[in-house]
C-alpha cells in the first residue's frame, strides 16, 4: 500500500525524547519485579500472566529507542474483602444497603 510520505512521517512521529539502549535495558530489567509486586500485593486488582516484548529493543543495531514496547496480559483478581491502599492505615468500610 503506497501512502502519502508526509502522512507516513507524521504517523511515525513521537512527542517523547529517544532513550539509549542502556536506559531501556534498565527499565526492562526492573519490569519483572514490578510484575511480581502486582501479582503478590492484594491492593492491585489484576494479575499479570504473560508479557510480550516487541519493537526496536529487539533490534541489536538500534542504539537510540523511542520507547520500550511490551504487551501485558492478565486477569482481574477475585476480591473477597475490601483492601486499603498502602497509604491508608485502615480499610475502607462498606456502606450497608
Amino acid at each position: 500500500m503506497n501512502g502519502n510520505p508526509a502522512g507516513q512521517t507524521l504517523s511515525s512521529a513521537t512527542a517523547g525524547q529517544q532513550v539509549t539502549r542502556a536506559t531501556a535495558q534498565k527499565a526492562l530489567e526492573q519490569f519483572p519485579g514490578r510484575v511480581e509486586q502486582v501479582n503478590n500485593k492484594p491492593y492491585f486488582l489484576g494479575k499479570v500472566t504473560r508479557v510480550v516484548l516487541f519493537g526496536s529493543l529487539l533490534k541489536p543495531h538500534v542504539e537510540r529507542l523511542s520507547d520500550v514496547d511490551w504487551q501485558v496480559f492478565g486477569f482481574l483478581k477475585r476480591q473477597s474483602r475490601v483492601i486499603a491502599p498502602p497509604w491508608q492505615t485502615t480499610p475502607w468500610k462498606r456502606r450497608s444497603s
